[in-house]
């Protein structure tokens, strides 16, 4: 019997986005422990997803279709939910998702995909990029100014790190430009 899938083990590759009728598209590839399950593809015209399976075509696999209804993606699932809800001021009693639907999912690995981009462009720049501890009163994302086109050496980094530790006593480490 192999282990249950994690979110951890799921990533998107190649992932370009283009102009389409009614709004901006997108296509990438879906992988799981680093391999190619899925093609993705968002044609910006208003329409679904497409998601082309590797094996089976349209048929979402079966471990894969396990995971969407494990407890870990429904928590993922109805905290977007209520994020969503709270950020439009969305009031209803409609009922909270028990099971995390394909394209919701695979919307929220390329939110995260793209958030790690950007978070390692701020690495890059800024060396480090931080997030205090939530109780600490600070703001959510924090990085230390760095000089314009600066190469960072794991030293310096270490340096900074330090130094935000002491600043803020519990930090979570977001992205390091020697990553």
């Amino acid at each position: 019997m192999t282990d249950p899938i994690k979110l951890e083990d799921f990533g998107i590759k190649g992932f370009k986005t283009f102009r389409g009728m009614e709004g901006h598209g997108f296509n990438a590839t879906l992988t799981l422990n680093k391999k190619d399950v899925a093609f993705l593809m968002d044609e910006g015209n208003g329409g679904e997803l497409r998601i082309e399976w590797k094996e089976g075509h349209w048929k979402t696999p079966a471990n894969i279709k396990e995971f969407l209804a494990s407890d870990e993606a429904v928590k993922i699932a109805i905290k977007r939910e209520l994020a969503f809800r709270e950020e439009y001021k969305f009031r209803d009693d409609a009922p909270l998702p028990m099971t995390w639907d394909q394209s919701d999912f695979i919307e929220y690995l390329i939110e995260k995909h793209e958030e790690k981009k950007q978070l390692k462009k701020l690495a890059k720049k800024h060396g480090l990029v931080f997030q205090p501890a939530p109780d600490s009163g600070s703001p959510k994302l924090s990085y230390y100014p760095g000089p314009k086109g600066k190469k960072w050496t794991s030293p310096e980094i270490d340096a900074i790190e330090a130094r935000a530790k002491k600043t803020h006593k519990e930090i979570v480490v977001l992205a390091r430009a020697d990553d």
